[in-house]
């Protein structure tokens, strides 16, 4: 699919913006159509702009696994519970469909043992007692794979705190002023 033409039309009630496609080779557009289920002529369709997030740079990526993997070695535990407790800790909502994810499961430590990757989960306060077994109500938290900037420079900022309480070398100050000028967000 490529964009044959875009125009403004100018309604009574307001204004449009018309857009017509025409088959290609662009993937972009290929994959919007995709989504859509292909174009239907006789239905209009809503598309949203916003501003893109920046994305957390590979730098950022490489610096936290480093740090956390020497944090969750020090402690003596398995990296993937040390992350997800980080995880868990910073607790930004996966939001699915604009709402929060909600799991009423049985209250062990099963949440700590995901693996990287998969969905993670962060405990409440609430747990309730059904039929002798005490259960507790969990969310879905977003995994730092997709963190933006912001939310992967909470995360750095968190696992440098640990680091630095157990004596671990961490980038200076000025270094990580730099490194977060760099990403867009110091």
């Amino acid at each position: 699919m490529k964009i044959k033409s875009i125009y403004p039309e100018l309604l009574y009630d307001g204004a449009k913006l018309i857009i017509t496609f025409a088959k290609g080779e662009n993937r972009a557009v290929g994959k919007l159509y995709e989504s859509i289920g292909g174009i239907d002529p006789g239905k209009d369709y809503d598309i949203s702009i916003k501003p893109r997030k920046k994305k957390r740079s590979l730098r950022a990526n490489a610096y936290y696994q480093e740090l956390s993997h020497a944090v969750a070695e020090e402690k003596g535990i398995p990296h993937a519970e040390y992350h997800n407790r980080a995880l868990a800790e910073i607790g930004i909502a996966d939001l699915i469909d604009g709402k929060v994810f909600w799991a009423f499961l049985p209250d062990t430590d099963w949440w700590l043992h995901t693996v990287l990757g998969e969905a993670h989960f962060c405990p409440t306060e609430d747990c309730e007692e059904v039929n002798g077994v005490s259960y507790r109500w969990f969310y879905k938290v977003k995994g730092s794979k997709r963190y933006n900037t912001k939310e992967m420079s909470v995360l750095i900022d968190y696992v440098i705190q640990d680091a630095k309480e157990m004596g671990i070398e961490t980038l200076t100050p000025n270094e990580l002023a730099e490194m977060k000028q760099k990403w867009g967000c110091g």
